[in-house]
């Protein structure tokens, strides 16, 4: 920073200075969070953890097995320190088109499962693959660096040991895989909008439920934030940065450790983005290997989530130019036709199971111009209430007041999850102060950072939707302080540290509500955990219909969480807070109620509190009732499961 002119140097050091004064004012420090003794080491919880431990280290394993076996009968000779997580991403992808394959076959998930486990153990020994292993960790920091990482890793990696209790899980991306998995085939599910979307990363929960407890699925989950801190030590590698901090300013944003526990899809995005992203910077023409790998984890981002086709367009577009720059245009053609091919590919499962389904291969979305079963108004309130998340983006003034509203009201793009910290919003403004050389050598990164940035903007301002571009925002952070703040690294180290603090115990903080420690160290079982922690919680009603209702049809009015009622000989409807209005109109406008209600369920579970909250209008059950449609057969504070009436007589 030495050749800027000192009022440059003030006010960059002024900026900072303020944008973490000003945060902490705003989020103060939390003192109380050891108040929550949310975990207590005795034998239970060290078992707990040392299964989660081993179950993470055998699924990499097997992976890793799968995916050395697929690379060697191409390329065999590449001699790679990356070549590990490559594998490890390969052998995932296996796995979930496996596994998805299967599934809709009607075939054994679990015979799957073992086959996976025994054939990944016997491939990762053949092909030597604990060398890669090796190699990786021995060119990145000493072990001893890792140490600092832990504390960030605790509270993700404690929820991921817990019974899923958020509420995108309940609702779908748990809720989905057991359904398809109690009737044994994936079916149709017309009330959930949802089953419209690429289930990738879902088809590896359904394995994961098909072996053991969900906690395997949330664990799953949290395995991408590890690979996706191995893929940005390779990142920061490349541009000869130190990816001990790389790694440090990642883990640190809450934003990604307060979703990891969790069984969400946003960190398998995020992972295959920036490997993506990292197999595009290392392509060159005279080293094609590349090309191979990235056109397959390209392919795979849109079959994660459709937001994911956000990335796809972004990471094409920095290839086009920069293989136009490389003078490698005569290679561009085939080169698009094979990421269009195996997009195609890998996306074609979907599109055929929504056509088959719902009459359009791209539902819920063009519904103009292709017909679809789903109702207008469903995909018309989904829409909506992506849309309105976060601000309106209308003018110029909008976009420059963006940075201060995703750093201090992060909650306005889609919950209390969504806190990025100060870091970002501090020294991000340093990357004007680059030296043109610098710029030069992350023009790509920050190419694909405003092309993801724009293209979230003018889609759905979720701010998880968002994660696989500020996932590249540490690269920049360590840029920065590494040019811009080289001679004030004293003062800005102390800075920085107390940002790392407030971040970790606000994620503490905000764990502590969760207190999954009371599951693992067994001061409550599995469903006293599960009826306190689920909010307006469903669990005991779905507990007692698996025990006490052998078969039927169970609608779920006033509560969208299918997940934990699924089994065998229960078919379970359960319309999204979207679907609930075109369901409501019928219901409405029936003009014989009880044929109608006859023909939706055997059965019915009213939700009072949830449904108050999601505002489900209840006037079809209290007509029902007054016809004496419905016969309470249990009951509790919250709600109650009643018997529709088959008798043709009432």
């Amino acid at each position: 920073m030495n050749k800027y002119s000192l009022p440059g140097k003030l006010f960059f050091s002024v900026w900072i200075l303020a944008v973490v004064l000003f945060y902490l004012k705003s989020f103060p420090f939390i003192t109380d969070f050891f108040s929550f003794g949310w975990l207590i080491i005795n034998g239970q919880a060290i078992s707990k953890i040392i299964f989660g431990l081993l179950f993470l280290g055998i699924f990499n394993l097997i992976t890793s097995g799968w995916g050395s076996f697929w690379r060697s009968l191409f390329l065999t000779d590449k001699k790679e320190k990356s070549l590990w997580l490559i594998d490890i991403a390969v052998g995932i992808i296996f796995f979930s088109v496996l596994t998805y394959l299967f599934i809709l076959a009607g075939w054994s998930v679990k015979f799957l499962a073992g086959f996976f486990l025994i054939t990944g153990v016997l491939l990762f020994i053949r092909n030597q693959v604990f060398v890669q292993v090796i190699d990786f960790f021995r060119s990145n920091q000493p072990s001893l660096a890792y140490i600092f990482y832990l504390p960030f890793l605790l509270a993700p990696f404690l929820i991921a040991l817990a019974p899923a209790t958020n509420y995108d899980s309940l609702v779908y991306h748990l809720a989905l895989p057991e359904k398809y998995l109690a009737a044994g085939k994936i079916v149709a599910v017309p009330e959930n909008i949802f089953a419209t979307f690429p289930q990738n990363a879902e088809n590896l929960f359904l394995l994961a439920l098909a072996t053991g407890p969900e906690r395997l699925a949330n664990l799953l989950h949290f395995n991408f934030l590890l690979l996706s801190v191995g893929v940005l030590w390779l990142i920061a590698n490349y541009y000869s940065l130190n990816n001990f901090f790389t790694g440090l300013f990642f883990l640190s944003t809450p934003a990604f450790l307060l979703i990891a526990g969790h069984s969400f899809i946003d960190l398998a995005v995020t992972f295959y983005v920036l490997l993506s992203f990292y197999c595009l910077e290392r392509w060159t023409v005279s080293d094609k290997f590349w090309i191979y790998p990235l056109s397959i984890f390209l392919a795979f981002i849109p079959t994660l989530k459709y937001s994911g086709f956000i990335f796809w367009l972004g990471l094409l577009i920095v290839f086009v130019v920069k293989i136009v720059r490389s003078d490698g245009q005569k290679y561009l053609g085939r080169y698009l036709g094979l990421f269009f091919f195996t997009t195609l590919v890998l996306l074609s499962p979907y599109l055929i199971r929504n056509f088959i389904f719902y009459h359009n291969p791209l539902a819920p979305f063009l519904s103009s111009v292709f017909p679809t079963t789903i109702p207008e108004v469903v995909i018309k309130n989904y829409l909506g209430h992506v849309q309105g998340h976060g601000t309106r983006i209308k003018t110029i003034l909008d976009v420059l007041r963006l940075p201060y509203e995703i750093t201090f009201q992060g909650q306005k793009f889609g919950g209390a999850y969504d806190i990025l910290g100060p870091i970002y919003l501090a020294i991000l403004p340093g990357l004007f102060f680059l030296r043109k050389d610098d710029f030069i050598r992350f023009k790509n990164l920050l190419l694909f950072g405003l092309l993801g940035l724009a293209g979230w903007l003018v889609t759905a301002r979720v701010l998880r939707f968002l994660l696989p571009v500020v996932a590249l925002w540490p690269v920049a952070v360590v840029a920065v302080t590494n040019s811009v703040l080289a001679d004030k690294r004293r003062f800005f180290s102390a800075l920085i540290s107390i940002i790392l603090l407030h971040n970790l115990l606000l994620v503490f903080w905000i764990t502590g509500f969760i207190n999954p420690g009371k599951f693992i160290s067994g001061q409550l079982n599995r469903e006293q955990y599960l009826t306190e922690k689920i909010n307006n919680s469903y669990y005991p009603a779905a507990a007692w219909a698996r025990k006490n209702i052998r078969h039927g049809k169970i609608l779920l009015w006033g509560d969208a969480r299918s997940f934990y009622w699924h089994r065998p000989g229960l078919t379970i409807i359960a319309p999204t807070v979207f679907d609930y209005p075109a369901l409501t109109e019928q219901l409405n406008k029936c003009n014989n109620i009880k044929n109608r209600v006859q023909s939706l369920a055997d059965y019915v579970y009213l939700n009072y509190p949830e449904g108050k909250r999601l505002g489900v209008e209840m006037n079809w059950v209290t007509i029902a009732r007054n016809k004496k449609l419905l016969t309470t057969i249990y009951q509790d504070e919250n709600s109650e499961i009643v018997q529709i009436s088959k008798n043709e007589n009432d």
